[in-house]
């Protein structure tokens, strides 16, 4: 029983401390790399309005290009290879959503040929810096040199979209390149199709997006959506026919990395609490257990029957307010055994008082 209460107790401080660990880990992770809080997704948009964004008091700004592409890795099953190009500012990591190196170098500021690849999809096709990747946009194709490895806050877990969650880094993997390169190769200079928002503590984000939303408007793009903004499709059928624009906000809360990390992290706080209960409450059922027999076997008959004798020999006195005495020290046990009204006399005679 001291065995089972002991794993039990283990059991819950190394669970419990393995799940504050993941979870400031994670908390670190984002400090430390400066994710964004929010994410504004439209087809394309201006640079300035990126950077006028940035002027807003309490809130950084960067604009860049996410597009998804097809990866030539000319695997022997045929199986189709793709991928999603993020543009990151070359010779210098960006002020939001910085990426971490693992192996190799960042891009080179002269150089539009370097991409840095993330580090799972890396070691699952054996490539290192040095090596040349071919990307495949439609009939075009382009080949690039990878300058190093990469993790990513956005792609802890690296998910396609909502319906591949568990995308396999064998068929799926992320490719940062040079913001002007990535202009070049999707016909964008000058444009962008996200935007990255990162907020002062105390900033009001209602408040901020008000003005968002004025800017954006400025640009042609009429609305504004978050994920919890409830919109009929009717009203989106009807926006796409009259050439509606229309931005998508994204916050952090519910980007799908993110969402997807905080959803294991929460497993694994659940089973820090739930797995040592078992333990505990197996042992709190076998003190019960033990407990209840050993109050079984020592259990004395408080009351016996009159006919026994067992009560013939008890210290008056020790039952003084059951029975009283009229003059003598002893008693009958049928003054105890059944009510009546009686008086015990000194030769241990109960007589109706």
């Amino acid at each position: 029983m001291t065995l089972i209460i002991t794993l039990g107790i283990a059991t819950f401080v190394a669970s419990y401390e393995a799940y504050q660990n993941l979870d400031s880990s994670l908390k670190r992770s984002y400090e430390r790399l400066r994710m964004a809080d929010y994410w504004i997704s439209v087809d394309y948009v201006s640079q300035r309005a990126a950077r006028e964004i940035n002027d807003i008091s309490g809130v950084l700004a960067q604009g860049r290009i996410v597009r998804d592409v097809t990866i030539d890795m000319e695997m022997e099953t045929g199986e189709q290879v793709s991928g999603r190009v993020v543009s990151l500012p070359p010779g210098q990591h960006p002020q939001i959503n910085d990426v971490q190196i693992e192996s190799g170098s960042y891009l080179s500021p002269n150089s539009e040929r370097e991409i840095l690849i993330e580090k799972r999809f890396a070691e699952f096709h054996n490539l290192h810096p040095g090596d040349w990747l071919t990307i495949k946009i439609e009939d075009y194709q382009a080949r690039f040199k990878i300058a190093g490895t990469i993790i990513s806050p956005e792609y802890i877990w690296v998910s396609k979209n909502v319906q591949e969650l568990f995308s396999s880094a064998g068929t799926f993997g992320i490719i940062f390149m040079p913001q002007a390169r990535a202009e070049t190769l999707f016909t964008m200079e000058g444009l962008i199709n996200e935007i990255n928002l990162k907020l002062d503590p105390n900033t009001d984000s209602d408040e901020v997006f008000h003005k968002v939303g004025q800017i954006m408007r400025r640009y042609h793009i009429n609305r504004l959506i978050s994920k919890d903004e409830p919109v009929a499709i009717s009203t989106q059928k009807m926006d796409i026919i009259q050439g509606v624009r229309t931005a998508y906000v994204i916050e952090r809360k519910d980007q799908l990395s993110n969402y997807l990390m905080k959803q294991g992290v929460n497993k694994c706080k659940q089973m820090a609490i739930l797995f040592p209960m078992f333990f505990l409450f197996t042992a709190a059922l076998d003190v019960y257990t033990l407990l209840s027999r050993l109050i079984e076997s020592q259990r004395v008959q408080i009351w016996p029957d009159a006919g026994s004798g067992l009560w013939q020999d008890i210290d008056y006195h020790s039952l003084h307010g059951l029975c009283p005495d009229r003059g003598g020290s002893r008693f009958d046990a049928r003054c105890i055994t059944r009510p009546c009204h009686c008086q015990c006399t000194r030769n241990n005679v109960c007589q109706p008082g």
